[in-house]
């Protein structure tokens, strides 16, 4: 293993590996973080000092890259970190970026280390068992399969590195989480197939059991449910149940948007709200294709959308319809794991249209200023919207 310094610098030009920063995180939540930061900074600054003024170019490197390393290690430490603690870590990373700018090229110092579904270099989908352990999943992969001969392995084939198969036991329950800018696809022990957006959880167990077949999700997903006219699938979230035979919809559940849309495609399904004041009558409701129902303010109502759009995010695309900023730019932070602040006069702006997610934040951003009605203004991972 290289010396924490030389981590340091590889974490910064995008070039370290997850057992690195696993060494990171470690080294710092040991004995007293502060001591360490600080020996650290004090070692660099003396070998390396440098009288360059640094560009903005490298200050937002060096923002984005010190918040991200900060919140890692706050998060995998049980550690009370103080103030002084954060402001060491971002000296030295300052410290570390300024050996770059003078020793390296600008090139290499411009790139971070986060790829499209893996953020902040550690894995961008995990499966936690229902003892609390989690696997983390290779982001070369596309997907999982549950059940047959291998109880859990990838859709290619290939087993899962830290699943012991001889160990997973029938009645067992499993979670498939994602995080921001990541999709994951899992194909059920029934043959359903389930394809997961970024930051969402899937619960599922390892064979399904009795008279129905559920599920829980958290975040959104869009399901092609194998058929079984003896055991309906039932999706749970923060909210309603929804009940099907066999069909193909999408789920948009975020907490965060305070609704939760269903998308039918084909098929039929059964809506129903939980935990509203409203009249049974008005809890349930059944969709045919091209509806959607939304639940909101415990109120359920239906739609005419086109579920292409509604779902378009399979497709690598965001899709727009009337939506309001708020909205939108919790799409964008799901993906691009930004930091959104409103000045006053534009929450009550709305859009409407198609992105790609494929695209830098940068490109998105311009694309929404191209209306003419609104503008944004960056500063590392911070994006300030503004009338």
């Amino acid at each position: 293993m290289k010396g924490i310094r030389d981590i340091f610098r590889r974490y910064l030009s995008g070039s370290c590996t997850s057992e690195e920063l696993e060494y990171l995180f470690t080294y710092f939540r040991e004995d007293d973080p502060e001591e360490r930061l600080l020996e650290q900074l004090d070692a660099e600054l003396h070998q390396e000092g440098s009288e360059e003024v640094p560009s903005d170019e490298l200050h937002d490197l060096v923002n984005r890259n010190g918040y991200r390393l900060k919140e890692k290690i706050q998060r995998r430490s049980s550690f009370r970190y103080t103030a002084w603690t954060f402001a060491a870590a971002a000296l030295i990373l300052t410290s570390m970026a300024l050996w770059f700018w003078t020793g390296r090229s600008k090139s290499l110092v411009s790139q971070s280390c986060q790829v499209e579904g893996e953020a902040f270099g550690m894995p961008a989908v995990s499966i936690v068992t229902d003892d609390g352990e989690r696997i983390d999943l290779s982001s070369e992969q596309s997907g999982i399969l549950v059940g047959g001969v291998t109880p859990m392995r990838y859709a290619d084939g290939s087993p899962i590195e830290g699943v012991a198969n001889d160990s997973i036991g029938l009645d067992r329950v499993f979670e498939l989480v994602t995080r921001r800018g990541a999709t994951y696809q899992i194909t059920l022990s029934d043959g359903t197939q389930v394809w997961l957006n970024a930051l969402s959880r899937l619960s599922y167990p390892q064979r399904f059991g009795g008279t129905s077949r559920e599920v829980m999700l958290q975040g959104e997903a869009y399901f092609v449910v194998a058929q079984d006219q003896d055991r309906p699938f039932i999706v749970k979230t923060w909210g309603q149940r929804v009940a099907v035979l066999g069909t193909e919809f999408n789920i948009s559940a975020y907490e965060d948007e305070g609704s939760i849309r269903t998308t039918l495609v084909t098929g039929s399904v059964k809506v129903a709200a939980e935990n509203t004041r409203a009249s049974s009558k008005d809890r349930t409701v059944f969709l045919r294709p091209g509806e959607q129902s939304i639940l909101s303010g415990g109120e359920l109502t239906t739609a005419q959308v086109d579920p292409l759009k509604e779902a378009a995010w399979r497709g690598g695309r965001f899709y727009f319809e009337n939506r309001p900023i708020g909205s939108v730019m919790k799409q964008l932070a799901r993906w691009y794991d930004i930091e959104v602040i409103y000045e006053k006069g534009s929450e009550e702006i709305r859009f409407s249209g198609s992105i790609s997610r494929h695209g830098e934040i940068e490109e998105v951003l311009k694309s929404l200023a191209l209306t003419k009605t609104i503008q944004f203004r960056k500063a590392g991972r911070r994006i300030t919207v503004m009338p």
